[in-house]
């Protein structure tokens, strides 16, 4: 191996190490993820060592042959932190730091259930995943796929976990060979995802900056909008039917005193989550005198898939979450009855000027209700491309998005007229949504994006669609060092471990910004109170950055200076 590949095969193995976040200081988080940082982790272990077997691992080197490791000599340096004879050549061409996050990724146990990986497993996005893992396996596709399943659900069984070294004990060949052309171009994929966007965030964090440096607003007469507001609400509980006459329960908080009918936020979770991972952002808003409603969406949220991965309840159709919009309208139907018939409710909201506040899938629906077209055709058309046998896929958001573009298009006119105004943090948005449905969006819109969000890119799933917004009263907020769980507060569902890498770091910051983002943005295009447009400028919220998580405000991003970036 001559040391040009040498070179290669350590900055590689660094990249990906970092894309899958190899950090062990773990804080909780749902049990539908395991599988995908499981994957990624998988994908890790074979690059660094590029292929595994119950006995042995074998990679290809082209004219220099096959490479053999045996999976008794993994597990001695798993365990033990012995290097043998055996594993001795490869050890010796990776730096002590690779080799340590080698060994806590062959060490990390995953608590899963035997039924909760099987569920998963036969789940369309499961297959999905399990099809692209398979990728990298060198053996035809009716072999590969069965025996990950198996061997990911004998490895739940075993006492100490679901592990790396417990799935490749239990896969089903003696030699498991891996393709490593094409984790060489997964690796490739994956560290120019990782490097274009961060030099895309640094470069515009740089101009948002500059713009702020020339502007001469006196920011110390500015309140604080992380503080608490001073106004008083009750909580009530509301419940709407679903088309399949399921109950979904939600939360209204009510002023108890108001001079006016006050403007309505409504607050939509997304995958896995609830609203009460919300309750400190529909709190706030009701500090403010704001009337706030909130749901769990029937399909996605997490009693549900906590329910169907344990084997307790069926799956939901596959394209349920596309039309989530249709509950937040339901929603405010029932409260417009409640608002017309019960003595309580009479004057309190204003239900002709509603926002919407949404994460991940919660997101998409946000940006559906209030203006952006589903486009079922483009949706299809940029599925077909999945499993394409020469190259993995590594945008999860993705997966789910397809998982249903086979089936016949659904009805998408989800636009209610009552939703004014939006913000949609780490959306998943691309390629429901297409350039030409995202130019129909008339409504004041702010996204919020994280460069460390794996599970919905950045670039795909939030820059590109705003450079396909119409120019007025759009907002993109770009966070340094945020992931895809940044605003999520711990909720009452089961949860499951991940590092902090996933999950995220500070997240109280990250929570202290979307308080103050969400009270100016309401404030200015639901209350319509001027005063507060100049929170949302890119001289307030440089003087708002904080370490570790620097944010940038921007309020015009073309398709070509967005290539431009990427292409330096």
């Amino acid at each position: 191996m001559g040391k040009a590949k040498k070179k290669e095969i350590k900055s590689a193995a660094s990249q990906l190490s970092a894309l899958c976040s190899i950090r062990l200081k773990p804080r909780k988080i749902w049990q539908a993820s395991f599988i995908a940082l499981f994957s990624c982790s998988f994908l890790t272990s074979a690059w660094i060592l590029p292929a595994v077997s119950a006995e042995r691992i074998a990679f290809d080197y082209g004219i220099l042959g096959e490479f053999y490791i045996s999976i008794a000599d993994l597990e001695a340096f798993a365990k033990e932190g012995k290097i043998t004879p055996g594993f001795a050549y490869y050890a010796d061409r990776f730096s002590p730091k690779d080799l340590a996050q080698l060994r806590n990724l062959l060490n990390r146990s995953f608590k899963i259930s035997v039924v909760t990986t099987s569920t998963f497993v036969n789940l369309p996005i499961g297959k999905q995943l399990l099809k692209e893992i398979g990728l990298i396996i060198d053996s035809p596709e009716n072999v590969s796929q069965p025996a990950l399943r198996a061997s990911l659900i004998l490895a739940a069984a075993e006492p100490e976990g679901l592990t790396i070294l417990s799935v490749l004990r239990h896969y089903t060949t003696k030699t498991l060979k891996l393709n490593t052309k094409r984790i060489f171009e997964a690796v490739d994929e994956a560290t120019k995802l990782l490097t274009d966007t961060e030099q895309v965030f640094q470069t515009l964090g740089q101009e948002a900056k500059r713009v702020a440096t020339g502007n001469s607003l006196d920011l110390n007469t500015f309140a604080d909008l992380s503080n608490s507001g001073q106004k008083k609400w009750r909580k009530e509980n509301i419940t709407v039917r679903s088309d399949s006459d399921r109950q979904i329960e939600g939360v209204v908080y009510l002023p108890i005193s108001t001079d006016k009918p006050a403007p309505v936020v409504v607050v939509a979770p997304g995958l896995n989550t609830n609203w009460q991972n919300f309750t400190y952002i529909a709190e706030h808003l009701a500090d403010y005198g704001f009337g706030v409603a909130a749901v769990n969406f029937p399909g996605t949220n997490a009693r549900r898939v906590n329910a169907v991965l344990n084997g307790l309840d069926t799956p939901p159709k596959d394209n349920q979450w596309i039309e989530q919009p249709k509950i937040v309208t339901r929603l405010l139907d029932e409260m417009e009855r409640k608002s017309q018939n019960e003595e309580s409710w009479r004057g309190k909201l204003d239900l002709q000027r509603v926002g919407i506040i949404g994460q991940s899938l919660g997101g998409y629906t946000a940006m559906a209700i209030a203006g952006a077209k589903v486009d079922w055709q483009h949706l299809q058309k940029e599925c077909q491309k999945i499993g394409n046998p020469e190259q993995i896929d590594l945008n999860p958001a993705l997966f789910w998005q397809c998982q249903s573009a086979t089936n016949s298009s659904p009805n998408t006119d989800l636009r209610d007229r009552r939703i004014v105004a939006a913000i949609a943090i780490n959306p998943v948005t691309n390629p429901v949504f297409s350039q030409s449905g995202m130019s129909q969006f008339d409504s004041p819109l702010l996204i919020i994006a994280g460069d460390k969000d794996i599970f919905a890119p950045a670039l795909d799933e939030q820059l590109v669609p705003f450079t396909w917004l119409p120019k007025n009263n759009k907002y993109l907020v770009l966070v340094k060092n945020s992931t895809h769980f940044s605003f999520i507060a711990e909720g009452d569902s089961d949860e499951f471990e991940l590092p902090i890498n996933i999950m995220g770091f500070n997240p109280g910051l990250a929570r202290s910004y979307l308080k103050v983002l969400s009270v100016a943005f309401f404030e200015t295009h639901l209350a319509q109170q001027n005063e507060f447009r100049f929170y949302l400028t890119e001289s307030y919220i440089k003087r708002l950055s904080k370490p570790p998580l620097a944010i940038n405000l921007l309020r015009s991003l073309n398709a070509s200076q967005l290539n431009k970036l990427i292409e330096k």
